[in-house]
């Protein structure tokens, strides 16, 4: 059987395109754990304000004198 260079052209660029599609995937997967862990910080630094906020509406009463 005899080799044909075109055939192993496209079986060579085939090999670095899937190659390349698994890295990008990769690379996708690891952006978006980023962004997930980012978003739930904030999401945490959120909540922890509104819990430290949450004393101060304490309702104060005040005695105004008027003639």
């Amino acid at each position: 059987m005899q080799r044909d260079p075109v055939l192993e052209l496209y079986l060579s660029d085939a090999q670095t395109w899937e190659i390349d599609r698994a890295k990008r995937a990769e690379k996708s997967a690891k952006r978006a754990w980023l962004v997930a862990g980012a978003a739930t910080t904030i999401a945490a630094l959120c909540a922890a304000a509104v819990a430290g906020l949450t004393p101060l509406k304490q309702p104060v009463p005040l005695i105004i004198r008027v003639d």
